[in-house]
Order: structure tokens, then sequence, then C-alpha cells
């Protein structure tokens, strides 16, 4: 199902858009309505953009193409379409177990995705064309459930998370070179962090913990492990506005307790719930601060052509 954003509600978005949008997957098993969802960075004009899913993910934006990648376990695939949901879906690769998080090299024309595995002995940290073609095993031994997945490609490394799925500590953040060599783990004695994100200038990863409810940072060699938010239900994953100095982040309490996409300052300051009670909430993507004006425009000029 192809659901076109209303002009109305774009004309709505770029009054009231205060930093980038935010897009994330819905996995709402309660309505069978798995879709992928927009909204200004406060929250207003919630917009479905695609709709009939099936158990969509992980998620990342290329907003020099105007695209967006999800990973859709329940098709085992990796997919994207343009960010206002029109045209054509792209099925881009095949996934062996169960794709989850995904990133982008547009320089290099590369995604890299974690391919995880029901046994815990068998998950995948790979790598394709953004067309899907070439498809590359990066990492594949001693992995369980790799999970997020980001890129510093400055320094050429990736970084990821391994839930080891037991809710033991016995989770960990791993990084290696962007051609799979010099595995190394940083940051060990967790269970699920899900999604992670790098601000590499300043020298930080940011993650969730599902199991103990925090989003948490640490220096990039994983020295320095903070608490920035305390008391979240089942926070997911996470995203980054780094102009802004903001983080987002979905909680998705099993059950349908929390179910919120929710903000806060990089340093967990001034916590904020944006969007509350609409579904179950899990990757997310954030469009930086100085793209807004550019995405904005784009969508208008997409829906003149589309009435005319």
């Amino acid at each position: 199902m192809r659901l076109a954003v209303p002009l109305a509600a774009i004309l709505c978005a770029a009054s009231t858009i205060e930093a980038g949008p935010i897009f994330w997957t819905d996995t709402d098993g309660a309505s069978g309505s798995h879709r992928i969802r927009t909204a200004s960075a406060n929250g207003l004009s919630v917009q479905t953009v695609l709709g009939g899913l099936r158990d969509p993910r992980g998620m990342t934006l290329d907003l020099q193409n105007d695209m967006m990648y999800w990973t859709e376990p329940g098709l085992g695939r990796i997919r994207r379409a343009s960010l206002d949901g029109l045209g054509p879906i792209d099925s881009l690769v095949t996934t062996q177990n169960g794709a989850s998080g995904v990133a982008l090299d547009l320089a290099a024309g590369h995604m890299y995705w974690t391919d995880s595995s029901t046994s815990l002995t068998d998950g995948r940290i790979r790598r394709a064309n953004l067309n899907g073609t070439d498809v590359v095993d990066l990492v594949t031994s001693s992995l369980a459930h790799p999970s997020g997945i980001a890129l510093d490609l400055q320094a050429g490394k990736m970084y990821w998370s391994d839930l080891e799925g037991h809710l033991d500590g016995s989770g960990r953040i791993q990084r290696a070179d962007l051609n799979g060599q010099n595995v190394e783990t940083i940051i060990s004695g967790i269970d699920e962090a899900n999604g992670l994100a790098l601000d590499a200038a300043n020298g930080h990863i940011y993650w969730p913990e599902s199991a103990t409810g925090k989003i948490q940072r640490a220096d990039l060699d994983g020295d320095n492990i903070v608490d920035l938010v305390t008391g979240l239900d089942s926070p997911t994953t996470l995203g980054l506005d780094l102009a802004e100095g903001r983080m987002y982040w979905t909680d998705s309490g099993f059950g349908g307790q929390t179910n919120r996409i929710e903000r806060a300052d990089l340093d967990g300051m001034g916590r904020d719930a944006i969007v509350t009670a609409d579904g179950f909430p899990w990757g997310i993507a954030v469009v930086p601060e100085p793209s807004t004006t550019l995405l904005v425009l784009s969508g208008l000029l997409l829906a003149f052509r589309r009435i005319r």
C-alpha cells in the first residue's frame, strides 16, 4: 500500500517544523497495519508514508536522493522507496536470517546491514551495492544476534550491537574496519541494545538498553559509559540530530504499556514525549535541521507535479 503525504499536511508541517522531520517503522501487530510513518521533529503532523508492510524494523535515509531504506524481516528483504512514499518499492536483497539494522555509505555506493540468526550462532555483518548487487559477508564468526549498525566513514569503521539473547549481561557492542577486518569488542556486559548511533565528531556512541530502560553513551573506544536517561520502559532504537543537539528514540513496551517516541538533549536533559500511544514504533531516522527546508520544498514540488 502506497500512501502519499497530502499537500495540506506538508504545508502544515512546513509551518510547525522546528528541526528536521523524523521517520520511523511501526510494527503495530494489534491492527496489522505495519507501516512507515513521519512527523515533524516536535511530533506534529503524523502521517503514514507507506502501509501494508510486514514487520519493518531498522531504517535509514538517503537525503541526497530522497530515499529511505528499511529492513523487513517479515518478507526477508531490505527495501527502499522515495521519502514521500510515491513510486515503486524496490526489494534490494534477500536476507538469510533476520535483517535488523541498516546503514549507508553513499560516497562508496554501499549499504551495510546486520543479519541475525535464530540459532544465536550464525549472525553476520553484510554489505552490498545500493541497488542490492554484489552481496559480501564481512563478519561471520562469533556473532549471536547483531542488531543496530552505524558507520564512521571518516575513520573507516563500522559499529554494531550484538544481542546475546538471554538477558544475562552477555550482550556487547563491537566495531571493525569497513571491510570487516580487525573486529574488537568495545563494550560488554549489556543486554538489549537494539540500535546505536554515532557522534563521531565528538567521539561518542549512543545506544538504548531495552532490558534496563536506559539511554547510554560512551567514548568511541567504549570508555566512560554514562547513563543519560533512565526509567524508560523498553527503548529500542535511536537517532541523532547533531545540528540541534538532540537525540530521538522509540520506546516500544511489549503489551502496549508505552509505545511512544521521545527526545532529549544529547546530555539527557530536556526529555520530552512527542508521539504517544500510536502503534508500535521501532526503527527511527532523523533528518538533520539543515536539510529541513530542502525536504519540505521537495515534497511540495512532488505534490505540485502530481496535481497539475
